[in-house]
């Protein structure tokens, strides 16, 4: 996300990570519907990567509605379904729970 970002998960890296999230906030006020997307997309693949779960889940309900927004219904739904086998697999559960 950022230009250099951090070799470990730290406290810069969340500021990075909440100001692609604010910039997206703002992207979809603004009706950019592909910017918001973008940011999303590179978000959520970096909290996974870094298994911040929890802020990857929150990420991901904000692009399926997004992409229910953008008028790709068909996008939305395959978000959901995707996130319900994850939990129902219950790695997100377990990670969270520690």
């Amino acid at each position: 996300m950022a230009e250099y970002p951090a070799p470990t998960n730290c406290a810069w890296s969340d500021i990075h990570r909440y100001a692609a999230l604010g910039r997206a906030y703002v992207a979809s006020a603004e009706e950019r519907f592909d910017d918001t997307i973008s940011i999303l997309s590179a978000l959520r693949r970096e909290l996974e990567n870094v298994h911040n779960l929890h802020f990857a889940l929150r990420v991901e309900a904000h692009l399926a509605t997004v992409r229910f927004q953008a008028k790709q219904i068909d996008e939305a739904p395959k978000i959901f379904r995707w996130y319900c086998r994850r939990v129902r697999k219950g790695r997100y559960l377990s990670d969270y729970l520690g």
